[in-house]
């Protein structure tokens, strides 16, 4: 394991999933091992949104290479130190361009924080990214855990982890799975797989490129 001087945003996540049993632990870890079982192993994985790094991390383990992307340079940086073997890049996930041709990419509690416009131009650019027969994954947080559950978890966080660590502030829409099945339709996917975890509060959709 690293640390870091306290709690960041940077490694929040890693924190959460291997810290001892807590209600954060028992959500992100329940929600980051079901993720890992969606994604075919070995191969070449883009996580976009990739955060503090921890499934970045386990797919090194399983023998995938991996390519990480986040828009904070702090959390690249502390996933460098976290995954020394992975690629790392700092930009935005609806305009980076990479050289790669991805047999997976995982979009994971990502864009639920962009309006519906970006959306579907995060989406097109990560379809981009993938090669033919590839597979998009991505997992939305549920109407029921951003309208019930978060206005709860955010007194208990901010008291518990402190104010101003957590990225889902200024945005935090909810997004159905028909809105990414049309979405990924439009950019010439066909879901293959849908479900939830966490008990409801997360849902998943796996897609093929044709």
């Amino acid at each position: 394991m690293i640390s870091d001087n306290g709690e960041s945003l940077a490694g929040y996540y890693y924190h959460a999933y291997h810290e001892r049993v807590t209600l954060r632990h028992l959500f992100h870890k329940r929600r980051i091992d079901a993720l890992v079982r969606l994604i075919p192993v070995p191969g070449h994985i883009m996580d976009a949104g990739c955060g503090s790094g921890v499934l970045l991390r386990m797919l090194a383990d399983k023998g995938c290479k991996v390519t990480g992307v986040d828009l904070d340079s702090t959390r690249v940086a502390w996933c460098k130190k976290l995954v020394p073997t992975a690629d790392l890049y700092c930009g935005d996930i609806k305009s980076i361009q990479l050289s790669g041709n991805y047999d997976t990419i995982v979009c994971s509690e990502v864009i639920e924080h962009s309006s519906a416009e970006d959306r579907q131009a995060v989406i097109k650019n990560l379809v981009c990214h993938l090669r033919p027969g590839g597979f998009l994954v991505v997992t939305v947080p549920s109407s029921f855990y951003l309208y019930v559950v978060e206005p709860f978890w955010r007194i208990i966080r901010d008291r518990k982890y402190g104010e101003g660590v957590h990225d889902d502030d200024e945005r935090h829409e909810a997004v159905s799975v028909e809105e990414l099945r049309c979405a990924l339709a439009h950019e010439g996917c066909e879901v293959v797989k849908v479900g939830q975890t966490c008990w409801g509060m997360v849902r998943w959709c796996v897609a093929r490129k044709r």
